[in-house]
């Protein structure tokens, strides 16, 4: 039980800095190839702590988030093979993503498993912290269409 409680504490603070670094690059880069491998080690660090509940989940998100990149790029390699762009993000939104995930650094606390655990099924705290990625990836992605002015529209 100890070991579980540690590799999980060991994932989620791997999770939290990875996040936290790849906003951190995704600010400071207009390179698609850095921004794909920041999105890869994230989503690797997401596999990785989901797999503490159950190693099954974690290679099945691992696979979608691979191939979910997958499309993504090619997309991007097809719509933007020679554009530059920059877009912004502000160093708010980045302490923002960082303690949000910070915030979930001691869930397993006797006191509040209470609160995050149903019986056995999985903790409810994986499941909004992936809607929250989920989420801010969705929001970064739309800031980056609205800086090209561009749509999500598929005419």
């Amino acid at each position: 039980m100890g070991d579980v409680v540690v590799n999980s504490l060991q994932a989620m603070l791997f999770f939290s800095v990875s996040s936290f670094l790849f906003f951190l690059f995704l600010s400071l880069t207009t390179n698609p190839l850095i921004t794909g491998t920041g999105l890869f080690f994230l989503t690797l660090s997401i596999a990785l702590y989901v797999s503490t509940c159950s190693t099954w989940y974690g290679m099945i998100i691992f696979l979608v988030y691979v191939g979910a990149m997958l499309v993504l790029f090619m997309y991007t390699v097809l719509a933007t093979s020679n554009l530059l762009y920059k877009y912004k993000i502000s160093w708010q939104l980045m302490l923002i993503s960082f303690m949000g995930t910070m915030l979930l650094i001691n869930p397993l606390s006797p006191d509040l498993s209470k609160l995050f655990m149903q019986a056995n099924s999985m903790p409810n705290y994986l499941i909004l912290s992936l809607a929250c990625l989920l989420f801010l990836i969705m929001w970064v992605l739309l800031g980056i269409f609205q800086s090209l002015g561009k749509s999500f529209k598929i005419n």
